[in-house]
Parts: C-alpha cells; structure tokens; sequence
C-alpha cells in the first residue's frame, strides 16, 4: 500500500468516525447547561370574546415562546367581487380579493424581573354579513372588523380587558387577554 492510499484510508476513517459520533450523540449547545433558560419558557395566551351582558362566548388558545411572535389565524377566507373596466371598453370583468373573517392575532410576550409579561402585537376580529343598506351594494358582503395595536403589561394568569365597545347588531361587546407561563 502506498503512502498516498494510507492517507486516504486514514482520512476515510476518522471522516465515518465523526458521522458515526454525530448520530450517536446529538449537538449541545455550547451555552446550555440542559437546563431551559428564562427565554426558553412557553407562553400561552387566551384570547376571549363576548357579550358584556352574557359573559364569554368564545375563547381562542394560541401558545408561543418568550421573544418570539406567535401568529395564528382562525376564521374563512371571504371572497370580496372587485369590478374592473376591459382593457377594450368592452364591459367590465369582476375578479375577487379574498380577505380573512374571523381571528388574527400576532402577539410577542417579554418577561420581565417581577414576573409580569409585556405583550405587543395586535388582534383583529371581523366578521361578515350580507349587505342590506343601500349605502353599499345589495347582497355583497360587508366585513366589520375590530382592530387594536397591542403594547400591555399583564400579570401571569389574570385577564385584561382590551377593548368593549357597541355591536352594530345590538348590545356590548369585549375583548380580553390573558397569558400564563407554561412549565
């Protein structure tokens, strides 16, 4: 065997020891100890809605990680008719934008020393109905939408009031938050 095949066979071996060392042992992090750190919690979020009079009619649970955004959309996808002009004059061609109705949240949880969490991000509520007024056109779909830019402080597990406010329908309507540290 020459010295050219020794290197090579020596280089083959130490190259499937490390593949064999890297499925037998998993990477560390070199900076963790196995122990989770403080930014490494999970944070879950309730989101409710209801009617003042009634109590809480719906509750939406959404989890996410210390410094990281959680998202999560619940609801349809409404097609919403837009008319444009032919390029040639000819008429008009309706096309449609889809826009969603329901649930959106974005939300970015910071903990801090006293153990409250600073929530920001936003939420948006909407709903759809058909429209009836003359104002718009007959039988289209009209979105109400509730939307709030979110910068709180909340105590882990108790429920902050966002917003409540008139339903064009009839009655009060609120918005709630609550987060909780996961173990």
């Amino acid at each position: 065997m020459t010295e050219l095949d020794r290197r090579g066979l020596r280089s083959a071996v130490v190259v499937a020891a490390l593949a064999l060392a890297a499925t037998v042992a998993p990477a560390q992090d070199p900076g963790r100890s196995g122990a989770p750190r403080e930014t490494e919690r999970n944070v879950q979020f309730t989101i409710t809605l209801g009617e003042v009079s009634a109590g809480p009619q719906r509750s939406y649970r959404l989890v996410g990680s210390l410094g990281e955004t959680a998202r999560m959309i619940v609801g349809f996808r409404t097609p919403i008719p837009t008319a444009r002009s032919n390029e040639d004059g000819s008429g008009a061609a309706t096309s449609f934008v889809y826009q969603n109705v329901g649930l959106t949240a974005l939300l970015r949880p910071t903990r801090y020393e006293d153990g409250r969490l600073r929530v920001t991000g936003q939420v948006e509520v909407s709903s759809s109905k058909a429209s009836e007024t003359t104002g718009s056109v007959q039988g289209m779909p009209v979105i109400g939408t509730f939307q709030q830019e979110l910068d709180v402080f909340l105590e882990p597990g108790k429920p902050l009031r966002l917003a409540e406010g008139p339903d064009p329908d009839g009655g009060q309507r609120y918005i709630e938050l609550t987060a909780a540290l996961l173990d």
